[in-house]
C-alpha cells in the first residue's frame, strides 16, 4: 500500500527542517562511460561512482535564528554539511538516505501574491550517498539503553552510524552515546561497536562500525553531559544490508 508523501523528514546537520518543507525529491544516478574497443563484438560501458541530488521545497518564515530554514539553506551553499532524508516515517525503522558531505548548490526564494516559498538543492559531494534505516528518534532524559530496532538481518562488514542531535534542555558538555547489537531482541548478550563522544552542540555526529553487526541494534546513553533532556534521530547504514 502506498504511503502519504507527508510521512517524510529532512535534517541538515542538527536542524530538523521537516515542519517548513512540503516536498522533497531524491535522485541517484550511476553514470555510464563508453569503454568499447577496436574489434569489440558489442558496445561496452563501465559504471562510474554514483551521485545523488536532493531537492527541497518549503515555506519561508522570516527569522533571526541561525537554525531557521532560510538560514540553514543559505549556510549549506557556503559550507558542506550532513543531510538526511527519511521516507515513510510511519514505520519506526523507515528507509533513510544520508549525504555525509552534501554540497548546497542552489537556494531559490519565491514571493508573489501567495505564500513565500523557499527551495534548496544539494549534490552528494565527495562521500556520495549512503542508504540506511532510522533506528531511533525521540527525546531521552537519563543514561542507559534506548529502545532497540530490527535491521531485518545481521551485517558482516561494518557500517556507519549517523546521529542528529536537534534539541536539548540545557546544552550538554561531552555527552556520550554508544551503539550496540545482538542476535536477539532482548539484548541479553549485547556487543558494543562504537561510541560517539564530545557531544556538546546541536549538530550531526558519525561513527564507523567494523565487523559483524547483529540484527537487533540500539543506542545506549553513557553520559547526558549535564543536559536534562536530549532529542536525537539516529540512522544506521550497514554494508551489505542497507547499502
Amino acid at each position: 500500500m502506498a504511503s502519504s508523501g507527508h510521512l517524510t523528514e529532512l535534517f541538515i546537520d542538527g536542524v530538523r527542517l521537516s515542519t517548513g518543507s512540503f516536498s522533497l525529491d531524491l535522485s541517484i544516478d550511476t553514470p555510464q562511460e563508453d569503454a568499447t574497443t577496436f574489434q569489440a563484438a558489442a558496445a561496452s560501458t563501465v559504471s562510474m561512482l554514483n551521485a545523488a541530488t536532493l531537492e527541497q521545497n518549503g515555506y519561508l518564515t522570516p527569522s533571526l535564528s541561525p537554525r531557521s530554514l532560510e538560514a540553514k539553506l543559505y549556510a549549506s551553499v557556503a559550507a558542506n554539511g550532513v543531510i538526511a532524508a527519511l521516507f515513510g516515517t510511519a514505520d519506526a525503522v523507515c528507509p533513510a538516505y544520508v549525504l555525509p558531505d552534501a554540497d548546497g548548490s542552489n537556494v531559490k526564494i519565491g514571493a508573489g501574491q501567495k505564500l513565500m516559498t523557499i527551495a534548496g538543492k544539494w549534490n552528494s559531494g565527495n562521500l556520495g550517498v549512503k542508504r540506511g534505516k532510522r533506528i531511533y528518534q525521540n527525546s531521552f532524559t537519563t543514561t542507559g539503553p534506548l529502545p532497540g530496532a530490527d535491521m531485518g538481518s545481521a551485517g558482516s562488514n561494518g557500517g556507519t552510524l549517523y546521529l542528529f542531535l536537534y534539541a536539548n534542555t540545557g546544552a550538554p558538555t561531552n555527552a556520550q552515546i554508544k551503539i550496540q547489537s545482538d542476535s536477539a531482541n532482548n539484548f541479553a548478550t549485547a556487543v558494543d561497536h562504537a561510541t560517539i563522544t564530545g557531544i556538546s552542540d546541536l549538530k550531526a555526529f558519525s561513527a564507523s562500525l567494523t565487523g559483524v553487526i547483529g540484527r537487533y541494534v540500539r543506542l545506549n546513553v553513557l553520559s547526558m553531559g549535564g543536559s536534562s533532556s536530549l532529542t536525537a534521530m539516529a540512522i544506521l547504514c550497514l554494508n551489505g544490508v542497507t547499502m
